[in-house]
């Protein structure tokens, strides 16, 4: 109430979803350990945003620019990436596709594992969602 009563609209709802985010700090971390789930409610909508930017940002920090040379572990870890990117399109499939799109900015996916996203989840680059 104190957020809404000093701020504006706008931005008493974007404090708000920082609270919840720091709040829900580890959750990330979680959902990529297979510990947790994606926010599926509809008042959990601004964290599962927020935590669907960070997975975005995650990926491009990690992901590396072509898939040669990489070890068995790493290899794992690209399959997990594909299967959370699965688990997101199921909760909310707009976010999955602002995850795999290319931003304002033109930062994108590398494209060997854009193909990987797209032979397992076409509907990803279509907007359709069945």
């Amino acid at each position: 109430m104190m957020a809404y009563a000093c701020l504006s609209p706008k931005h008493a709802s974007m404090f708000l979803a920082f609270t919840k985010q720091v709040q829900n700090g580890n959750l990330l971390e979680d959902i990529m350990a297979g510990k947790s789930r994606w926010p599926s409610r509809p008042e959990e909508r601004d964290v599962l945003y927020f935590i669907s930017q960070s997975f975005r940002a995650r990926l491009l920090e990690e992901l590396p620019k072509n898939k040669q040379n990489m070890s068995g572990d790493r290899l794992s870890d690209i399959y997990r990436y594909k299967a959370i990117i699965k688990e997101l399109a199921s909760v909310n499939l707009e976010l999955a596709q602002m995850v795999v799109a290319r931003d304002e900015s033109g930062r994108e996916l590398p494209a060997w594992f854009m193909t990987e996203v797209i032979r397992d989840l076409p509907r990803l680059i279509g907007g359709d969602a069945k």
